[in-house]
């Protein structure tokens, strides 16, 4: 399926491009993911499809309306995801992602999260999304890394998100918040204790997986920030490449 559909239509002394557009309606292929074609076939009992081509298929939906327009965002994040798990470079944070929730980031308790966050925040949100954290493991050329708040060895970014004690306070507290018990951070996958992606495991509704997306993704932000600053003491630290916030957040928005 092309999840991105791009027309161009110039001006011949008509207006064309509303006609056009009314014509347009999207249907997965066969072989696509099966979460966008469930995706596909809720659009499409929402839209109103011409006899003839409801007979062909019940997937066809209309990619202009606002149901149509959610399952073209949520099918392009899977197709996302599925290209980061394929990718020929595997990576650790890729376990899971066949199963993450992508529906979580259009709903409105996780906007309305978002929309409460700084620019500082925002920065290293991006950065632990994109798998960017700079844990021990990776900043420190030390052949057994260790945690710089506890003191356990081979410090992963999932060692510091589930089970490091210096965040234990706030993870109890986003317990407390959303209601879920204190296993729940180490029975998630790595897509979700490394990079903050969601799985249909996390729990049982819509509502309840925006929560803990919330809770995993603010303990990732933390962890950017209070790492970030950790590795610049880590040895050989200086000599890498660090993905971590800066002390002037806001000018990398604007590059960005």
């Amino acid at each position: 399926m092309r999840e991105a559909l791009c027309i161009h239509i110039g001006q011949a002394g008509v207006q064309i491009g509303n006609a056009c557009w009314e014509l347009l309606w999207v249907s997965p292929l066969p072989d696509a993911d099966e979460r966008i074609k469930d995706l596909a076939r809720e659009a499409s009992l929402a839209s109103e499809v011409p006899w003839e081509l409801r007979g062909r298929s019940n997937d066809v939906f209309d990619a202009k309306s606002g149901k149509g327009a959610h399952t073209c965002r949520a099918a392009a994040r899977i197709r996302c995801l599925q290209q980061r798990v394929g990718a020929r470079r595997r990576r650790f944070d890729e376990q899971g992602l066949q199963n993450a929730d992508v529906e979580v980031l259009s709903s409105p308790l996780w906007k309305r999260w978002l929309s409460t966050l700084d620019a500082r925040e925002r920065g290293a949100l991006r950065t632990w999304r994109a798998g960017a954290l700079a844990s021990p493991t990776r900043m420190s050329s030390q052949a057994d890394p260790v945690c710089p708040f506890c003191g356990a060895e081979w410090a992963s970014a999932r060692h510091c998100w589930a089970d490091c004690k210096q965040f234990d306070k706030m993870r109890r507290s986003e317990e407390t918040l959303f209601g879920f018990d204190s296993g729940w951070w180490s029975r998630q996958p790595p897509c979700t204790s490394k990079s903050g992606w969601i799985t249909f495991d996390a729990a049982q509704s819509l509502e309840g997986r925006a929560k803990t997306a919330i809770a995993a993704n603010r303990l990732g932000i933390a962890l950017v920030i209070e790492l970030g600053q950790a590795a610049e003491n880590l040895p050989g630290a200086s000599n890498r490449k660090r993905q971590i916030c800066d002390e002037q957040p806001s000018k990398r928005l604007k590059a960005g």
